[in-house]
């Protein structure tokens, strides 16, 4: 009876001495604002660079400091959390941040889905307006943009194309029979005599 005595009263002291970890509560089901990373009253701004980078630097949240760092060239995911008690309030105006897209594509904006469900294409580098209304509905505080780009490459001209391998075949042809051989200057002869076409 000792014995069992001596463990239930070392277990109660176990338990005595340890401590119960207690994290803030918010209204918001997000991480940020659960973690205390954004009071109630403050937005969390993510943005989806959908293969892009920053083209400016950013304010991002170092977990191991607890401070923001100025970081260059973000990619991926850039969440804009406040970095004090009056970022990210209502009435606070954000720049939206200008995106330098992937090889081959052009940036267009950000899309942005308003509390009332409309969907809207906002320009990098424009001002954004946090209002009551992205604290209601099912905004809970967190608002999402999304990258959106378009093909910054050139239609190619098929008849350029072809009228530039022709020009460099036959001018090959004349080099070899007019000139002894010398290519480049039967290329450059059908060069001049096409000149106006290509």
């Amino acid at each position: 009876m000792k014995k069992i005595l001596s463990v239930v009263l070392a277990i109660m002291m176990l338990f005595s001495v340890m401590t119960v970890g207690a994290s803030a509560t918010s209204k918001y089901p997000d991480q940020w604002h659960r973690e205390g990373l954004a009071n109630d009253n403050q937005a969390v701004l993510v943005f989806n660079i959908m293969g892009g980078s920053m083209r400016d630097p950013q304010l991002v949240y170092n977990a191991t400091t607890g401070g923001f760092d100025n970081v260059s060239g973000v990619t991926c995911t850039y969440v804009m959390l406040p970095f004090n008690d009056e970022a990210n309030i209502v009435g606070s105006v954000i720049v939206l941040p200008i995106v330098t897209p992937q090889s081959g594509m052009a940036f267009l904006g950000w899309e942005y889905t308003d509390p009332s469900g409309l969907r809207h294409t906002l320009a990098g580098g424009s001002t954004f307006y946090i209002t009551e209304a992205h604290f209601t509905g099912n905004q809970y505080g967190v608002i999402n943009f999304t990258a959106v780009y378009t093909s910054a490459e050139p239609e190619e001209d098929t008849m350029a194309t072809v009228l530039s391998i022709l020009t460099k075949i036959f001018g090959a042809i004349i080099g070899i029979v007019l000139y002894g051989g010398d290519t480049e200057a039967g290329v450059a002869l059908m060069n001049k005599v096409l000149g106006g076409l290509l």
